[in-house]
């Protein structure tokens, strides 16, 4: 009898682990770029005028904290892992609440009734955000520059969207495979990629890597405008920090560099921005100086 008991206890107490390890297995194998959608469509800053914002709006205490949630998916690694600790602490207390429902004799029916609300917080986060799955897929890739990735995934299956034509173009170029005269042919004037949040922010990447500022500056404030409740974007504004220092409007990037400051995850990049805002002569060792090499000698698309 007492070995039964340490059975279903030890059953039920490895139940956690299993939870955890699954669905971190999930969402870091299988679908990291919609938790990264979720993360690039809102903004969570540490201060209390946000907190106030957020509070004075209906179910504002409930969107304020998942906000914070949210703010965790920033990296695969990390919104995986964010994802695994919701779910196995959803499935602990459910089992405690069943357990106390249904007693001991009903332990089998209880730990299987726990899984319930854990799946059912990943079918309700596992929805594409600001654009479709395929363009969430390319726009994954694109951002880690997998390039060889992004022709394999072309050549298995063709894409038929502007947005991820385009990525397939840069890849081609990026491993020698298209000339660069080629490459900028395709993308002048092409606003109809421009179809959805994850195809401006695609087409914000691809336009800065032809040092193509203004559109890449474009992408990135129409991609940010496209959000619901006129929330704002870390990676837009990352996007639209760059862009101001290529050009030399440092008031503009301070002005994005100051908000970004009151966030986690990006205060670091923040403050190196600062730097190079302050003190311009420092941009001409990095990335950033050769852009604004390539933007200065090159004729640039700027809004329209």
């Amino acid at each position: 009898m007492k070995s039964g008991v340490r059975k279903s206890i030890s059953w039920t107490a490895a139940m956690p682990v299993v939870v955890g390890v699954a669905v971190y297995g999930f969402w870091y194998f299988a679908y990291p770029q919609v938790l990264m959608s979720h993360e690039q469509s809102q903004l969570f800053v540490w201060d209390m005028t946000y907190l106030h914002d957020r509070l004075e709006m209906p179910g504002g205490l409930g969107d304020y904290l998942w906000s914070g949630v949210v703010q965790f998916f920033c990296t695969p690694m990390l919104g995986a892992l964010t994802m695994a600790l919701l779910c196995v602490v959803l499935q602990v207390v459910s089992m405690w609440l069943f357990h106390r429902i249904l007693k001991k004799k009903w332990r089998v029916v209880s730990a299987l009734l726990s899984l319930v609300p854990p799946v059912l917080l990943c079918v309700m986060v596992n929805k594409p955000v600001g654009g479709t799955m395929e363009e969430l897929e390319y726009d994954f890739l694109l951002r880690q520059a997998r390039w060889d990735e992004i022709i394999e995934k072309n050549q298995q299956s063709k894409t038929m969207r502007l947005s991820c034509q385009n990525a397939v173009r840069i890849a081609l170029w990026k491993t020698g495979r298209m000339e660069l005269r080629d490459m900028r042919s395709c993308l002048m004037n092409s606003k109809e990629a421009l179809s959805s949040r994850v195809s401006a922010y695609m087409m914000s990447d691809i336009y800065l890597l032809l040092a193509q500022v203004g559109m890449s500056q474009r992408a990135a404030f129409e991609a940010m405008e496209s959000i619901a409740d006129y929330d704002k974007s870390g990676r837009s504004l990352q996007r639209l920090v760059e862009t101001s220092l290529i050009t030399g409007r440092t008031e503009v990037a301070l002005k994005y560099i100051s908000l970004l400051e009151r966030t986690l995850f990006y205060r670091g990049w923040a403050k190196e921005m600062r730097l190079l805002a302050e003190r311009p002569e420092l941009m001409k060792g990095t990335v950033y100086g050769q852009l604004k090499k390539m933007y200065d000698e090159s004729e640039n698309m700027l809004f329209y």
